[in-house]
This record gives C-alpha cells, structure tokens and sequence, in this order.
C-alpha cells in the first residue's frame, strides 16, 4: 500500500515509545482500558512505522498480531479505529451519513431491481420492498450492501479490471504492484485487497440464493462470499480452513431480518454496533494493515474506499467503469439533495 498519506503526529518520542511499547505488552489485560488507550496513542507513530516495515517484510497477519496482541482484544476495534485515523488523518470519511442518506436511498429508487445483474437478486429486492416496514435499519443498510454485488460486476479471476474512467484524475487503485501486500488471508492465488462477507443463510428461501453460474470467472455469488456471511447462529460460522479471512458476519433468522453483526478477522470475532459499524471497521482493517481486499469482491471495496472513506491510492490506477459510473449517479443525487433541502430552507424563511 502506498503510504504518502500516513502523516504521523509528533506527540510521541522514540524512546518514551519503546517504554510504553514494553508497559503494553507487560499489561495485555491491565484492567483500566483507558490507560491503555493513552499509552497505545503515545505509542503510535512507533507502531505504525513497525506494520510499514512488517508489510515490506511480507510478514504474516499472525505474525503481525502477536507483536501487537492488544489488537485482538475484545474492544481491539477501537484500537484499529485509533491507528487508522493516525494513519489517515488527511481523508475526510463520511460513510456514516453518506450511506443512509444518499446510497440507500438513491439504490433502491434509481438502480434496483432494473440493473441487477441476477434475476434471483431482482427477486431479493422484491422481498426487501415488500418487508421493509417490519426490516431494522441495520438489516436494510446490510442488504443493500449485499445486493450491490449484483450491480457491480465481480472481477475475473487472474485479471486486473481493464476498464479505465476517461479524464478521471484519481482512479481506484489496482491491488498488484505500488506496494500493495499480496492477500494471503484468502488465498496464495489471490493477491487482492480486503473484504466484507457476504454469504446466504443455509436456511435462507431459493429466491435468496445466487447463481454461481452467472459468470464463467468469478459469480456474484463469489464477490458476496468474499465480503458478507449470513448465519442463523454464531457458532454456524464458517469452516475453519476460511477463518484466515476477514469479513462481516450477520447474524439473523434469514437475510431480513438481521439481529447481530460482527467482524471476523484471522479467528477473532469483534462484536459490532451496527452493520455499518462492522463495515467501517472491516474496510479499516483493510487499509491499516495492508491485506488487500479479496479479488472477488474487489469492485466493492474499492467504491467503498473512494466514495465513503475518500483514499486515493495513485492517479494512475485502473477502476471499473460501472464504479466511476456509479460514482458519479451519486454524487449527482447528493448535489440534487442537498438542493432541495437549500430550496425548502429558503422557502420556511419567506
């Protein structure tokens, strides 16, 4: 990953780092979290510059996260967030307002089910329609994530999109190459980057389920797996041999009804708040350490980094034409919002 814009702050010294780098790992369980949030903050630009060179090392997440074992802690994700911000402090994220208000809305009125690639998605969507008064917020906002698989063709196998936004002046960047850390969470095959999970319930209904056989390379089916599982129970995860991944697990009777979220990283389970929640840490587990996303659902990810988190990678970077396309449709919407909400704030003035 190309890291110009990790810009470290300068509240921590070297040696003070060290210091408090060897109080953490003296301390994994030390009982009062907020002092190990003040010394992994004090620690931070040391901890940064030790994952830049663990990634150019090629080193393993395992080996990573036994340098660094407070990660795996059960309120690790705040831990995550804190380096990530560190890390990224010139991206402006609006993933929190940007999904409800403008994504959601705009896909489920100007894009499904018409542009769904599967009919058995179109059908999905349907039922979404049809049960949305009785769905939770955070069960609409997962299924709208999990039928944008259907909208956004998945990438080959083997093969880097070719299809390159004309006069676009900061594409989505590619996962070969520009120092990014070859997947070796999902496969030896797969050097991509990050992912979601996306994953139909065994119990869920035929219309729920999607054709493999969509495509001849990698199905939207694949794309889904990579990013978003759903199970009806938390110990009806995944097989072991895929706990290597990382992705957003839901749990729930069927896919409309969604109670629990969590993030599956190696084989820690994180609780989340929300599906959102899940998705914003999982993208930042992601970019802060450099795994790459899962080449299936690639197209995804990389419009969840550019719309929501606002990275860009390099301006010399390929992106898929139906995500620059759909960048632009929201971005249009957003303006169109924020318009008429401007109009209806003059006319209660008058």
């Amino acid at each position: 990953m190309d890291t110009n814009m990790s810009i470290f702050p300068l509240f921590d010294s070297e040696h003070n780092a060290k210091e408090d780098t060897k109080w953490l790992k003296e301390n994994l369980h030390y009982e009062n979290f907020d002092e190990i949030v003040r010394k992994w903050k004090m620690t931070g630009i040391h901890r940064l510059k030790c994952l830049e060179e663990d990634h150019r090392k090629n080193k393993t997440a395992l080996k990573l996260f036994r340098n660094w074992p407070h990660y795996k802690l059960p309120r690790g994700p705040q831990l995550i967030l804190i380096d990530y911000d560190m890390k990224f402090q010139e991206s402006k994220e609006n993933l929190y307002t940007r999904y409800e208000e403008v994504f959601v809305p705009f896909m489920i009125n100007h894009c499904f089910p018409s542009d769904l690639l599967d009919p058995s998605l179109a059908k999905t969507f349907n039922e979404l329609t049809a049960l949305k008064d009785e769905m939770s917020k955070d069960a609409i906002n997962a299924l709208v994530m999990y039928l944008l698989h259907g909208y956004i063709k998945p990438t080959r196998k083997g093969e880097e999109e070719e299809d390159n936004i004309e006069n676009s002046e900061d594409e989505i960047p590619k996962t070969k190459g520009r120092g990014r850390k070859k997947n070796t969470n999902k496969s030896k095959q797969n050097p991509k980057q990050i992912a979601i999970i996306a994953e139909a319930s065994a119990n869920s209904q035929s219309n729920q389920q999607v054709d493999k056989s969509t495509s001849n390379k990698f199905g939207i089916a694949d794309s889904i797996e990579s990013m978003i599982k759903v199970r009806t129970n938390i110990s009806a995860t995944v097989p072991k041999k895929k706990l290597e991944q990382t992705f957003i697990l839901c749990i729930g009777e069927d896919i409309y009804h969604l109670r629990d979220f969590y993030i599956v990283m190696e084989e820690t389970k994180y609780i989340a708040t929300s599906f959102l929640h899940a998705l914003e840490v999982t993208f930042k587990i992601f970019n802060l350490f450099n795994f790459g996303y899962p080449t299936e659902s690639i197209n995804i990810w990389t419009f969840i980094q550019k719309f929501f988190f606002d990275i860009h990678y390099s301006k010399h970077d390929f992106v898929n034409t139906t995500v620059g396309s759909l960048m632009k449709k929201l971005t249009l919407f957003e303006k169109d919002l924020k318009t008429i909400e401007m109009e209806a704030l003059d006319e209660a003035l008058l």
